[in-house]
Order: structure tokens, then C-alpha cells, then sequence
């Protein structure tokens, strides 16, 4: 992983230095990123920022154990009845 010219260590070294803490979360219609830090960190947080959502790492040999991960949580389904409800009614309303 990582982003830009950073590894994903240095990018969470460089971001554990500024007193970043942060999350994030991906879903089917979209991505979240979320920082909380000090205001004096805010330009050198953005230009991190900005690495990871312009120019992130993404090596082939991460889409194999992605791939795997999405594929159980489908899986899932048979098990989730009100997900699956869900997932049909978007379904039918974003056609």
C-alpha cells in the first residue's frame, strides 16, 4: 500500500508524526477518509491526503487477498437475510 513516493510505513510514520489519527472505509458507492489532528498539521495532512486519494499503491499482488475477502463476505449473504433485502432494493431503485 502507501501512496505517492511513501511506502505504507513511511506514509503512517509521516502521519503518526503530524498526530494524525485516522480511519477510512470502502463501500459500494463510496470511499471515506477521516483525519482528526491539530490545526497547525492540517497543510502537511492535506498534501498526505492528497497522495492517497490522487496516487495510491495498488500492486497486483493485493488484489488476490481482496478478492478472497469479497468473496466470503458474499458468501455471507445466505446468512444475512436483511442484507440481502437491502442489497435487492437498491438494486431496484438505482436502475
Amino acid at each position: 500500500r502507501g501512496a505517492g513516493t511513501r511506502d505504507s510505513r513511511t506514509l503512517s510514520d509521516d502521519l503518526d508524526a503530524l498526530g494524525v489519527r485516522r480511519g477510512g472505509g470502502a463501500g459500494g458507492e463510496s470511499t471515506m477518509l477521516s483525519a482528526s489532528l491539530l490545526a497547525d498539521a492540517l497543510p502537511d495532512a492535506m498534501t498526505l491526503y492528497a497522495d492517497i486519494v490522487r496516487r495510491p499503491h495498488l500492486s497486483e499482488g493485493e488484489f488476490g487477498p481482496a478478492r478472497t475477502v469479497v468473496v466470503q463476505e458474499l458468501g455471507s449473504l445466505d446468512d444475512s437475510p436483511t442484507q440481502r433485502l437491502f442489497i435487492a432494493l437498491a438494486k431496484a431503485y438505482f436502475r
